[in-house]
């Protein structure tokens, strides 16, 4: 799972994949097959949506070819998968479901019961195991605790990523001049953090800012991050990781919006647990919406590593922060400092830094977007993306053609009339 080892979870019927996130599946295979026809069809068939089967299915195949059978390379599935009504999932054991159903949650199988093969339900992260078991007291050496709310805005905690011109790798000193969040120094238990965000941020709105949060390089170290999903209406972010693995020690789920200062609450008068013998190991997880996943992460590994939702458009607005281990400079104990290879210090990427709203050629277009701004070739299309949920006024051609913005949209809902540009 996620290049790592899992305790095995035997026979399965479903497994749910979100962006970033790895299986392998072992498939028993047997002596007595026909020899001379046609290879096996390994067939894979999802839904989009799990709990609402008429949004449309996905399917495709791999051949399976024992010694003497041959293969179809003319067969193609087609686009309703016919080929492929035996496989609609029956739900009787499956692992990693998408984690936006309530009721699912509660009824889930637990560790260790998802051991008995015969027992039908949907099996979370939280409850599968790593095979080595770890030390509670080594994962308990904590540094300290983050908390990372995502809300409304598509941000952690109302920050949106923005990037620097020169790689936080790169910077020596340091530019925290555009920097906001955790700066946390000193050996654990006595890690003390500080937290800064832009002069310019408001309550009631989301800011640009370059996000990191600075960690100590601590050998047996560990950060905690309380991974805080709000509403229930939310996406269940998939949060992926770079640079090393995090272990998830906690999830859980309500059936009402929550927020970063009711779990504190919840953790303080212990109705939050924490499994810290033999959490299982990701770099990628679904946060339940109105939920919380909590991972540790092993401070041992210097450098500065990206930290993101791996939904494409959530990612391109800055929907990001870099986990920072370490820094340049006069290390106060061994390892502080990180290696850059043969990249040179303090470097003006040749590429600008990613740019907000959408990719190189393309702007993701909707209400109250911040300025977005390209340099394209001559003859290179820009395209702009329509993101649904998230439009501009709508407006009647005779309006836009005189700039009428004072009335009402096409489709009869109010023009919204103090758009920030």
């Amino acid at each position: 799972m996620d290049s790592r080892k899992i305790e095995p979870v035997p026979y399965l019927t479903d497994l749910w994949l979100a962006a970033g996130e790895r299986y392998d599946i072992v498939v028993k295979t047997k002596r007595a097959y026909n020899k001379s026809g046609e290879a096996f069809k390994i067939k894979v068939f999802g839904y989009t949506n799990q709990y609402n089967h008429s949004a449309g299915g996905l399917c495709t195949i791999a051949w399976l070819k024992y010694p003497g059978q041959t293969i179809d390379y003319n067969y193609v599935p087609d686009s309703a998968c016919t080929d492929f009504d035996h496989l609609s999932p029956l739900r009787l054991r499956t692992l990693n479901p998408v984690p936006n159903n309530y009721a699912a949650w509660k009824n889930r199988i637990q560790y260790p019961n998802w051991k008995n093969p015969s027992k039908p339900g949907d099996i979370f992260i939280a409850d599968l195991r790593e095979p080595k078991s770890k030390s509670k007291s080594t994962i308990n050496n904590l540094a300290n605790t983050q908390y990372i709310e995502f809300d409304g805005s598509i941000t952690f905690n109302g920050l949106r990523m923005s990037y620097p011109p020169v790689p936080f790798l790169l910077q020596d000193p340091a530019d925290k001049t555009d920097r906001c969040g955790s700066t946390c120094n000193g050996q654990p238990p006595k890690t003390k953090c500080t937290t800064k965000n832009p002069a310019n941020c408001s309550a009631n709105d989301y800011c640009n800012c370059q996000h990191v949060v600075k960690e100590p390089l601590v050998r047996d170290g560990w950060v905690e991050i309380v991974l805080v999903n709000n509403n229930q209406g939310a996406a269940a972010h998939p949060i992926h990781q770079h640079g090393g693995w995090y272990w998830v020690v906690g999830e859980g789920q309500y059936n009402h919006n929550i927020n970063s200062s009711f779990i504190r609450h919840q953790d303080k008068i212990n109705k939050i647990s924490r499994n810290l013998h033999n959490p299982p190991p990701k770099d990628t997880i679904q946060v339940p919406p109105g939920g919380y996943a909590i991972i540790r992460t092993k401070l041992d590994n210097a450098g500065t590593w990206i930290f993101h939702c791996h939904i494409n458009y959530h990612v391109t607005i800055g929907m990001a922060m870099v986990l920072q281990i370490g820094e340049f400079g006069k290390p106060e104990w061994e390892g502080q400092d990180w290696c850059t290879g043969n990249l040179t210090k303090n470097e003006v990427c040749p590429t600008k830094p990613p740019p907000p709203d959408g990719g190189p050629t393309d702007i993701s277009w909707y209400l109250h977007m911040e300025n977005a701004y390209r340099c394209v070739a001559p003859g290179v299309n820009v395209t702009f993306v329509w993101e649904y949920g998230h439009s501009l006024n709508w407006l009647t051609p005779d309006d836009w053609k005189s700039c009428n913005v004072s009335g009402t949209q096409a489709n009869g809902e109010p023009v919204e009339p103090n758009p920030k540009h």
